[in-house]
């Protein structure tokens, strides 16, 4: 049976804490500002790479709006004013983007300039629209659309 004192003498070993438990030293926060860094970096980059990719999407998205809107003016044009300026350059500002949309018409059957003023030949005739639109910048894209309108 242990005496009064051990016992006594182990509640008092119990009690203390080793030297090693006395508080956080600097290796200790060393790794763990380096563990914070490294978490820290991988999500700058993450995000980083999210604002890219909406840049990108966002050009790409603009370029095909302003094709789209170059068809549409194209088909609201008279096959007379398709003949007499088959091909066209001009150029669009949207925000800080710059874009130049070429647009070219081209006569079916092949060899036509222009559409039949009498359709009694038979021969289906079309005016074929090519538009291309190349915007400047860091992620500049080229969107090319085709339409064929029926003379």
């Amino acid at each position: 049976m242990p005496t009064q004192t051990t016992v006594a003498h182990r509640l008092h070993l119990l009690g203390q804490r080793s030297r090693a438990e006395d508080g956080i030293i600097l290796p200790e926060i060393l790794v763990s500002m380096l563990i914070f860094a490294i978490v820290a970096a991988g999500a700058t980059t993450a995000v980083m790479g999210g604002l890219n990719a909406n840049s990108i999407t966002q050009n790409r998205v603009t370029t095909a709006n302003v094709a789209q809107q170059a068809l549409q003016q194209t088909r609201n044009l008279t096959t007379d004013q398709l003949a007499a300026t088959p091909s066209a350059t001009s150029s669009a500002t949207i925000g800080a983007g710059k874009y130049t949309i070429t647009r070219t018409v081209t006569f079916t059957p092949a060899g036509s300039t222009a559409c039949p003023s009498s359709l009694a030949t038979g021969t289906p005739h079309a005016a074929v629209v090519h538009v291309s639109v190349s915007g400047t910048g860091d992620h500049a894209r080229t969107v090319a659309m085709d339409t064929v309108i029926a003379c």
